[in-house]
């Protein structure tokens, strides 16, 4: 399942805050319902009342509700992303310094943060086998386009063939 397709699938199964939270990366509550509002005359007026408290306990009592809610349909999606990993992905996810942090806390946040970084980082850099037959497939696709003269074909095609080369020579070692 790509990055995408699980946000779409928190906000489609999960609601708005949980998609919006992944995807910004930070707990987020979208459009929060506010209590009746005042003007600023009515508002000085309410200081030391009744109504002043009510609606201080009306914004409390959502705020809570909706962090709560949130904070539950996040650790419910860390368990379906968890359970989307492949043992490979899994074992990677676990040697990174925040994963027991964040599997305690079942933070899906930071399971998509190690998730990132895991796929955006340059394992495959030392992967010499992954490397050759990349190299391969471009010398044998290699040919001159149009508008390409041959002095040029020949420099670009001697840079491919270099690097195939190369490679081909450390393939022997591995």
């Amino acid at each position: 399942m790509s990055r995408q397709a699980f946000i779409e699938y928190a906000g489609r199964r999960y609601g708005l805050n949980s998609k919006t939270s992944i995807k910004k990366g930070v707990e987020t509550l979208v459009r929060p319902k506010k209590p009746k509002t005042y003007t600023d005359a009515e508002f000085k007026e309410l200081k030391d009342t009744q109504e002043m408290e009510e609606y201080q306990m009306d914004y409390k009592i959502y705020y809570l509700a909706a962090k709560s809610s949130l904070d539950l349909k996040l650790r419910e999606l860390y368990s379906c992303l968890w359970g989307q990993c492949d043992p490979a992905l899994q074992n990677n996810i676990k040697l990174d310094k925040q994963f027991d942090n964040a599997n305690d806390k079942q933070d899906v946040l930071t399971l998509m943060e190690i998730i990132n970084t895991i796929c955006s980082s340059s394992n495959t850099a030392d992967y010499y086998p992954l490397k050759f037959m990349t190299a391969n497939a471009k010398l044998h696709k290699f040919c001159q386009g149009k508008g390409v003269s041959t002095a040029d074909y020949y420099h670009v095609f001697t840079i491919v063939s270099t690097v195939f080369c190369f490679f081909e020579y450390h393939m022997i070692g591995v």
